[in-house]
């Protein structure tokens, strides 16, 4: 049985025809594209709007840093200086995420005090985390206290040390890393 368009068919379509361009691109698409540039382009010059004269006031005739942006300079230099590597360790025995596992494994069994990842922040483990682990069994140690860089350094050399840590070794199928960092940064 072969079916007859009734008019109603073809008005559908002829709508559906007037939602495109002649060149076939969707006009309701086209609108979006324009609205997220628009906002785009909205969101950058606001980032930029902000005057000179907010950065830097005149004291004494001389110009200086505006005390918020002083204080700003202060506190991201604090933060590089106070920095801490620390660990994430099991508080339960049990099975943990796992996004260094061989194959299709995507869980892994730790004991109490085995490793999960090895991380650094300037913030300390309320700014880090703020109370919120990967999975709730996690406890957060920290392992040593410097700057930035050294910190840094201290987390690379425990993560490449991992594959011979002796919890490590114990498994049936050691790991290139502990299961909670993705990579060795």
């Amino acid at each position: 049985m072969v079916k007859t368009p009734t008019k109603a068919t073809f008005e559908s379509k002829k709508n559906a025809r007037s939602l495109t361009t002649k060149k076939g691109y969707n006009i309701l698409w086209l609108v979006a594209v324009a609205v997220v540039a628009g906002c785009t382009v909205w969101f950058l010059t606001k980032q930029q709007s902000k005057a000179y004269e907010d950065f830097v006031v005149i004291r004494d005739g001389k110009r200086e840093l505006a005390p918020w942006r002083k204080e700003k300079l202060d506190k991201e230099l604090e933060e590089i200086d106070d920095a801490v590597q620390y660990a994430l360790i099991a508080s339960v025995d049990g099975d943990y995420p796992c996004f260094s596992c061989p194959g299709k494994a995507t869980t892994i069994y730790l004991k109490v005090g085995h490793i999960w990842k090895y991380g650094v922040t300037r913030k300390g483990e309320a700014g880090r985390y703020r109370g919120q682990y990967p999975d709730v069994r996690l406890q957060y140690i920290d392992q040593f206290f410097g700057n930035y860089a050294e910190c840094l350094k201290e987390e690379k050399r425990k993560i490449y040390a991992y594959p011979i840590l002796p919890e490590n070794l114990n498994r049936a199928s050691p790991l290139i890393r502990p299961p909670g960092n993705r990579n060795d940064s």
